[in-house]
């Protein structure tokens, strides 16, 4: 009788443990703090709420990505620090960080053919392949970039040339960044590899600007072999 005795409190211990676990576990599944300690948002892990609605720190319990929602948030804003640690989120564009919006370039060879008298026409300008990490814009069809964003900014292009075709020296190659008229060129090219030719531009660019690079050359019949042309632009702020 004793042992049955002892047995039963056994259990009965046993049991209280085992729920007191499991409803510990069950509170400590998520913590609250701030205005409403009951409430917390079903997805989250941790919330730190403040008394001003809707702004809080928390982390998400699946993804674990930590949210900061102060009132400055906004989309592709970066979050900054004043003297004291204050953190508040600011546009990229009032902090002046500089951003590569698109890096193209050149796979193989392009036959540059004698000026027709259209400047930036198709046929000059050199096919891109974006870069991985390079921001929407660029259009294969019509080989040009469209700046996306009102800004200033830091364009630079250049290609390299392979020499002429048929094999007669004195063609003029041109290389332009368009739509700013800049522009190099190389008279007396002949069926040597070279020269390198690369310009540069910066301006306050408005969103919808076209970009290219786009070569040509002036001669007789005189075409052109070029390689490894590239086009990068850099956002300033």
């Amino acid at each position: 009788m004793i042992n049955t005795q002892l047995l039963l409190k056994k259990l009965r211990t046993a049991a209280f443990a085992a729920a007191l676990l499991l409803s510990t576990s069950a509170v400590f599944a998520q913590v609250k703090i701030g205005t409403n300690p009951t409430t917390i948002d079903p997805a989250n892990n941790l919330e730190v709420e403040s008394s001003t609605a809707g702004n809080k720190v928390s982390v998400n319990k699946t993804t674990g990505k930590v949210t900061i929602a102060d009132g400055s948030q906004a989309n592709e804003s970066i979050l900054t620090s004043d003297a004291n640690g204050v953190a508040t989120w600011k546009p990229k564009g009032s902090i002046r960080v500089e951003e590569t919006v698109f890096i193209g370039e050149q796979q193989g060879t392009y036959l540059v053919t004698t000026f027709n008298g259209t400047f930036n026409a198709l046929k000059d300008r050199i096919p891109l392949t974006p870069r991985a990490g390079s921001l929407p814009g660029y259009n294969a069809t019509t080989k040009m970039y469209t700046i996306q964003e009102s800004g200033y900014y830091r364009v630079s292009t250049g290609a390299f040339g392979l020499g002429t075709i048929p094999t007669i020296a004195g063609t003029t190659w041109w290389v332009y960044l368009h739509p700013f008229n800049v522009y190099d060129n190389q008279a007396d090219v002949s069926t040597n590899s070279g020269p390198v030719k690369s310009v540069f531009w910066q301006a306050y660019l408005t969103a919808g600007t076209e970009i290219s690079l786009y070569t040509t050359s002036t001669g007789t019949n005189q075409n052109v072999n070029v390689s490894d042309g590239f086009l990068s632009i850099t956002k300033m702020f």
